[in-house]
Formats: structure tokens, C-alpha cells, sequence
């Protein structure tokens, strides 16, 4: 109508605004994971086992254990990103369990890093499947780079990223 095309709202559409939402959350946990020492909210690390850590996430957010982290993921990503991300972070001591609260590695971004994104939009590609795709500034050069995050549904029917790049692109 009038060049507007309308989407029902059953739940069958990926919207601007939840995509924009569903950036913001993924990216959040991928810096609470990757680079706890980036996003450290003012905590201090701590020394486990020879290396430093910080509390995944704050005392605030009632999370002590990896299974808590897992369902902190699984609302965002999906279930198979989710192991797999998880699983790597665990068996190369990234992520651990200690003293009732779950640690992440302390780590710091090595190079020039990008702290500006949006999602910039969402395409249709059919079948109920859309890519979210983000503008990322890049510092360097102040040139945008667009990175594709594919979606999907998870369990409870509700659009999450069944891939997240950032996590094999970045240190």
C-alpha cells in the first residue's frame, strides 16, 4: 500500500527494533566472554589457578553457574552456537566455574577495535530465515564494514543468531 509493503505480527517476522535488541545482547555477552578485561564494570580481577579472571557478569544479574550462562545464550543464540561456543570457552579454561560464580578469562582487545555498530537492517532471505546486518565503524580508517548474522528460531520460537562472527574474527 502507497510503497509500504505490511508483515503480520505473529512472530513470523524479524523487526528492525528486535534485531537492533538482539545485536545489543549478543554483543554484550560475546564481551563478557571475549574480553572480560574490556567489560570488567569496574570489577577487579582475580587470580585462578596462575591466571586472571573476572565475574562473568555482575552480582546484580544472578548468575553463578555455566548452566545459567548457557540459558543466557540460548535467549539470544542458537542451541548449537551456543555448545559449541561455550564448550570451547570451557575446554581451553576460558570460562570456569569457582567458589559459587562463573569466571571469564581476562583478556583486552590486542589492536585497534571497533566500538561502534548498529544494526543497519534486516533482510528477508525466505523460509522464515533472516539476516541481521550490522554496520561496524572501523577506527582505522573510519570506513564501514557490514557483517551478516544469520537468524533463526530457537525452542521457545523466538528469532536468535545461529551464527555470530565476531568470535572468529576478532582478539
Amino acid at each position: 500500500m502507497n510503497g509500504y509493503e505490511f508483515y503480520p505480527e505473529d512472530g513470523s517476522t524479524l523487526y528492525k527494533e528486535e534485531a537492533w535488541e538482539l545485536s545489543e545482547q549478543a554483543r554484550s555477552l560475546w564481551l563478557r566472554l571475549a574480553f572480560a578485561g574490556e567489560y570488567s564494570e569496574g570489577m577487579s580481577p582475580v587470580q585462578i589457578q596462575g591466571r586472571k579472571y573476572l565475574p562473568m557478569f555482575p552480582a546484580r544479574d544472578g548468575v553463578y553457574t555455566i548452566e545459567q550462562v548457557r540459558e543466557k545464550f540460548l535467549a539470544v543464540f542458537s542451541e548449537e552456537f551456543t555448545d559449541k561456543t561455550l564448550n570451547a570457552a570451557i575446554a581451553s579454561k576460558d570460562l570456569l566455574e569457582y567458589n559459587g560464580n562463573v569466571y571469564a578469562a581476562y583478556r583486552k582487545n590486542k589492536g585497534k577495535t571497533s566500538y561502534n555498530s548498529w544494526a543497519d537492517h534486516v533482510r528477508d532471505d525466505g523460509d522464515g530465515k533472516f539476516t541481521v546486518v550490522m554496520g561496524v565503524s572501523m577506527p582505522s580508517n573510519g570506513s564501514t564494514v557490514n557483517v551478516e548474522l544469520s537468524t533463526g528460531k530457537n525452542a521457545a520460537g523466538k528469532f536468535v543468531f545461529t551464527d555470530y562472527p565476531y568470535w572468529d574474527r576478532s582478539e
